[in-house]
């Protein structure tokens, strides 16, 4: 079985990388040969159940490579309460940044652990039968193998639905991983061949790529370089059409969902400014981690409640705003002014004088019309739907070539 996946994505690499330079980069190097243990494997599944407190505390090790505040003991702050700024937490602006996601790979790991978890837990050693505990569905499984060591493994099975259904629904599961910190990486291939579904994973020399497809119009793909933060996520769920785009480069962030359009900028990976179109409506936010002129702040002030009141010198300041504080993650508070704007005012409009960041509102208006013009922002990464429908069905073409008896 092993071999069989090797050979199946040698030959996604093949024919994803005949593609552009700037394509290949997204698609094309799915690096999918890397070490997992082979001969010194431990072939028990208890062996998984030993090591998965290790596994865990290693994956954690490599995010905070990442995210080296990721474990910092979290703040609260206190409804009516005064602060002065240094004391608003912002030393997080990575983890569970909902924009810019990059410590997404954490997800296939998670997947993993808890899949082979709950496996080696409900199937006795050697056993072919699995009693799911939530539905009480009866599975039989085939052609398990498997094998671990201190910091890596695989597990592939044969999954088949033994009640109700009509006939026997089948899968395919197949995972491996290393936990190595210089060479961390992960594969995951989850097949439903009876009706052409499928979810894929892989994380590899600091990139994630995920695609899975489930019909003509419910498919997806995920590309995001943990390095970089280079994010592009499209996903169709039926009519409902969801676009995201982080360009390091420039660190504008693109979001298109349905008639929402949204534009940010990002400075560091701490957001600055946005404009969005709610309701009909532009709506602008921008930082005031961003702004002079200001020192202190009492959160959730009950006299403008829900909203946030800044000072400077004891002397409430920016009273033309409403000033928003909302727990962003686990570690950093976004304190934000908030602001409709009729489209007149995006011309006339302007940030206060105490604004830092590096974008005039000029430039923030042209990326937000820009995006409003632009029905297919993939484009700006030289792709398209068509063309991820394309390499999704690739995957699944090949899946089926290689599963399928």
């Amino acid at each position: 079985m092993k071999k069989v996946i090797v050979l199946l994505f040698a030959i996604i690499i093949t024919v994803l990388t005949g593609c552009t330079s700037s394509k290949e980069s997204i698609f094309g190097t799915l690096d999918v040969d890397f070490n997992t243990c082979q001969d010194t494997c431990s072939t028990d599944l208890q062996t998984f159940s030993d090591n998965l407190s290790a596994y865990r505390d290693a994956l954690a090790a490599y995010e905070l490579t990442i995210a080296e505040n990721s474990n910092q003991e979290s703040e609260f702050l206190v409804s009516q309460s005064n602060y002065t700024r240094l004391q608003i937490p912002v030393s997080d602006p990575i983890t569970d940044n909902s924009a810019i996601p990059t410590t997404l790979h954490s997800n296939g790991f998670a997947l993993i652990f808890s899949y082979i978890e709950v496996i080696s837990l409900y199937v006795s050693e050697g056993g072919d039968n699995y009693s799911n505990p939530v539905s009480n569905d009866l599975y039989q499984i085939t052609d398990r193998s498997y094998g671990f060591d201190d910091l890596s493994g695989y597990y592939t099975h044969r999954l088949f639905l033994t009640t109700n259904a009509s006939e026997a629904t089948e899968s395919y599961v197949y995972f491996s991983f290393n936990l190595n910190l210089e060479h961390i990486a992960f594969e995951s291939i989850i097949y439903f061949p009876s009706s052409d579904r499928y979810q894929y994973m892989s994380y590899a020399n600091n990139v994630y790529r995920g695609y899975s497809y489930f019909a003509d119009d419910n498919y997806s793909f995920q590309y995001i370089n943990t390095s970089t933060g280079h994010y592009i996520s499209y996903n169709l769920t039926n009519d409902n059409e969801v676009t995201q785009i982080y360009n390091p480069d420039t660190q504008m962030f693109y979001e298109k969902n349905g008639n929402f359009d949204h534009v940010a900028f990002y400075q560091d990976m701490q957001f600055v400014a946005s404009l969005d179109n709610q309701n009909e409506e532009n709506f602008l936010e921008f930082s005031l981690h961003f702004m002079d002129g200001w020192d202190s702040l009492t959160y959730n002030d009950v006299s403008v409640s829900p909203y946030s009141i800044a000072y400077n010198n004891d002397q409430r300041v920016f009273t033309d705003f409403d000033i928003l504080t909302y727990r962003q993650s686990s570690n950093y508070y976004q304190v934000n002014i908030q602001k409709a704007l009729t489209t007149e005012e995006l011309s006339t409009f302007n940030f206060p004088d105490e604004f830092v960041g590096d974008i005039t509102f000029d430039q923030l208006v042209q990326a937000y019309e820009d995006l409003l013009d632009n029905d297919n922002i993939l484009s700006m990464e030289d792709l398209s739907p068509d063309l991820i429908k394309e390499k999704c069905l690739e995957v699944l073409s090949l899946l089926s070539e290689n599963y399928l008896d």
